[in-house]
């Protein structure tokens, strides 16, 4: 990799890999084949919020076409953990960018489906729209699966926004609070290790593996944290004392 100069074409965002192309080396430009297009294509590789959204909704189409309830009962069902992420009308939102891109094609068709409502249990013949990944789309996947497992984007946990304005509350205050914090996420960490050992499916394994091991960074600094406070709160009342 090399500097950016004058010369050089930065392709640079908020939370994205760093990556230069030298402006006099033309060849280095006609290189940048479709994966690199979409990589840093703002219109293409939407937020990382929506990027786990999209690959599990190309995902599960790669497997079989499918319509919105059936895609939305497969997650409630077989990946629980995003059901809280991607409710329905979340669903239906990134199907229609998804085939509004070419990513997915809608076909109008008659398929064996629940009807609304209290008829849900009723199974008959209805129209559904019915989505199928294309090729573009699939391509797109592949895209999206290689540049989420090899890149890594910081973000911002709400707590800590919280520490600048920590001294709008007393320190016993504040212990309690991340006290409170604490058993919440103690709590959590129980579940997702029952969840772990509930299930032998690798990619769940792996999924609430990598889920415990930062619950347990997170509780390692919330106990410093909390010892640093109480540490901080001793000093300062033999001061005053």
């Amino acid at each position: 990799m090399f500097l950016c100069s004058d010369k050089s074409l930065r392709l640079s965002r908020a939370n994205e890999p760093y990556s230069c192309i030298d402006r006099d080396n033309r060849k280095d430009l006609s290189l940048l084949d479709e994966k690199y297009a979409l990589r840093y294509n703002k219109s293409k590789l939407t937020k990382g919020q929506s990027m786990y959204k999209q690959v599990m909704l190309l995902g599960l189409l790669l497997e079989k076409p499918m319509y919105g309830q059936q895609i939305r009962e497969v997650i409630e069902n077989h990946h629980d953990f995003l059901a809280n992420f991607m409710k329905k009308p979340t669903i239906y939102y990134q199907l229609e960018q998804l085939a509004k891109d070419g990513y997915l094609e809608i076909r109008r068709e008659t398929v064996e489906a629940p009807g609304p409502g209290s008829a849900h249990d009723s199974l008959a013949l209805r129209e559904r729209d019915v989505y199928y990944i294309t090729e573009q789309g699939r391509r797109y996947f592949h895209t999206l699966l290689r540049n989420m497992l090899s890149t890594y984007r910081p973000g911002l946990s709400e707590v800590d926004v919280c520490f600048f304005f920590l001294h709008h509350l007393s320190k016993q205050e504040a212990i309690a609070l991340l006290a409170e914090r604490h058993v919440l996420v103690t709590s959590y960490r129980a579940s997702v290790v029952r969840q772990y050992e509930g299930t032998q499916d690798e990619a769940h394994r792996l999924v609430y593996d990598h889920d415990v091991m930062l619950l347990d960074a997170e509780l390692n600094w919330l106990q410093r944290t909390i010892n640093h406070l109480r540490s901080s709160h001793e000093q300062s009342s033999q001061v005053t004392a």
